[in-house]
């Protein structure tokens, strides 16, 4: 069993925001670099791009090799994730993967009309018997909006909800 647990993540200072900023570029790079026979990666970062830096992340997934069955990723920082982005990134998980986990701070909310599409492409992954997703917005509401799905079942019991409700 190959494990890669990487934290990209910087220091955070005292107005919030982490240094030094990370970006799409970064895991460009680093789908260069991914090893062959690896089955477990967990990824802890910053994600600081101004067009969100979806590009860099949807390459390093699919540059995952077919061994892989956990992927965990955690994005510290990520102001320019949008909501609908969720869905690019289940098109790309690879569909050996058992065990999924993604956290997202300070980004868009994702709603539940939002995760239906996303639903469909967790449903294509016939291994996967852990997921994990939670997302917490920016606040600049003044307050936070949170998305915490802790199994597959919810997820796709959300998604159903969700569609018989339009």
């Amino acid at each position: 069993m190959r494990t890669l647990d990487l934290d990209f993540s910087g220091f955070k200072t005292p107005d919030g925001n982490y240094m030094p900023e990370r970006k799409s570029n970064l895991l460009e790079a680093l789908s260069n670099f991914i090893p062959p026979q690896l089955s477990t990666f967990k990824l802890v970062s910053t994600l600081d791009d101004e067009n969100g830096g979806l590009e860099g992340l949807l390459q390093l997934i699919c540059s995952l090799p077919s061994s892989i069955k956990t992927l965990c990723l955690t994005f510290e920082q990520w102001d320019n994730f949008k909501s609908g982005m969720i869905t690019d990134i289940g098109k790309k998980l690879p569909h050996t993967l058992e065990t999924f986990s993604m956290h997202i701070y300070n980004g868009d909310h994702i709603e539940d009309h939002e995760l239906t599409p996303f639903a469909y492409e967790i449903k294509k992954l016939n291994h996967l018997k852990e997921f994990t997703l939670f997302a917490r917005s920016h606040g600049r509401d003044g307050y936070y909006k949170v998305q915490d799905i802790n199994s597959v079942s919810d997820i796709l019991s959300k998604a159903v909800e969700t569609f018989d409700e339009d």
